[in-house]
């Protein structure tokens, strides 16, 4: 048994792979590119009511009918996948599935319940016969005395906790016999779950930053590309300028040598006094 979480958005989706729909092209949508044996898909059923409307028509009946957040980001759903035990009698399987959801039924609310189809088509050389428990996390609010959709509180800590051990007992019940859930899988499904979830949200987080840090380190380069040009310009001017100076020098040189002479003596007097005043200061 493990479980996972849908917002609206994955729900429709999500309901095609339940159901076996067919896409535009008339093959069977896989979700998340499942094998699946449509030589078997017939032997599929669903264990839910028949409401006489789709899985999202009445995902969006019972939505309206109780209190909840309308964000893109909140959980609507909630889908259990129990999967037949390895040691499982096959003639027990039907009963097993049949004890499964009456046992979810009853713990989440039938009303909630959005289908549970039973898969018998889908992995069948990896896996096993197993059953998609789809329902709506509804709980009742003590403080504001109504119901609401929360699947962090229906789903919570203790719930992964207890559910597997009181699933197989009340299953075991049903058939005479004993059933097995609690396998090392099984044991370590939700972890392995949360501990993906974090993976993901770290990755995602990493990946957040290095967008940001790359976006940073393009604009310092374009700004430090952009400052090196304006200098390699301004080193280029600055040797215009002195080639300028030199030209006019040797110009003036040449027209005015006395003036030029009197201009150098000036010059050598001034760097004189400077010296005698730097050395007095320095006394």
């Amino acid at each position: 048994m493990n479980i996972q979480k849908y917002t609206k958005e994955a729900c429709g989706h999500l309901f095609k792979h339940f159901e076996r729909a067919k896409g535009k092209d008339g093959n069977y949508i896989k979700f998340g590119n499942r094998d699946i044996d449509l030589s078997m898909t017939c032997l599929n059923y669903n264990l839910a009511p028949n409401r006489g409307m789709t899985q999202s028509e009445y995902l969006d009946k019972r939505l309206s009918e109780v209190y909840h957040i309308k964000k893109k980001d909140l959980n609507v759903l909630c889908s259990w996948v129990i999967t037949a035990p390895d040691d499982l009698p096959p003639e027990t399987l039907h009963q097993f599935f049949h004890a499964a959801y009456h046992f979810m039924a009853h713990r989440y609310g039938e009303e909630n319940v959005i289908s549970a189809y039973v898969h018998l088509d889908e992995n069948r050389e990896k896996g096993h016969a197993h059953m998609h428990f789809a329902f709506i996390p509804v709980i009742y609010d003590k403080k504001k005395e109504r119901y609401k959709v929360s699947a962090k509180d229906v789903i919570n800590k203790k719930e992964l906790q207890v559910i597997h051990k009181e699933a197989e007992v009340y299953i075991s019940k049903s058939l005479k016999c004993p059933i097995h859930l609690l396998n090392g899988s099984t044991k370590q499904g939700n972890k392995t779950i949360e501990e993906l979830k974090m993976f993901n949200d770290r990755i995602e987080k990493e990946r957040t930053e290095f967008k940001e840090l790359s976006r940073i380190n393009r604009e310092m380069s374009n700004d430090i590309f952009k400052k090196e040009e304006k200098i390699m310009e301004l080193k280029k001017e600055q040797q215009r300028l002195k080639e300028i100076c030199r030209k006019m020098r040797e110009l003036i040189k040449s027209l005015f040598p006395d003036l030029m002479r009197l201009i150098d003596k000036e010059r050598q007097r001034q760097r004189e006094r400077q010296q005698e005043k730097d050395l007095s200061l320095s006394r």
